[in-house]
């Protein structure tokens, strides 16, 4: 017959509550990282389009971007609240 060590068992026991444990949060962090890298993504779009320049890589807002990105989405803004209160479907 197949024996195991009871240490073998514990030490699974142990590894698989603390991985069902934490494995909400991991995917939770995983899940804000991706968010946080699809909205700075958007922001460089943003900026690139408003100001007709390329934004390198290592991008960080300097003010005049910041104006800009921020006039870019009150117009987005404006725009779907123009399109929720008046729909082209009636």
């Amino acid at each position: 017959m197949f024996s195991v060590e009871p240490i073998v068992v514990a030490v699974t026991v142990c590894a698989t509550v603390i991985f069902v444990r934490e494995m909400p949060r991991l995917f939770a962090l995983l899940i804000v990282r991706i968010a946080d890298r699809l909205s700075a993504a958007r922001h460089t779009q943003i900026v690139e389009a408003l100001s007709g320049r390329q934004v390198p890589a290592n991008w960080t807002a300097a003010s005049e971007d910041r104006k800009l990105l921020r006039a870019g989405m009150r117009s987005t803004m404006r725009v779907m609240m123009f399109r929720s209160l008046y729909p082209l479907n009636r």
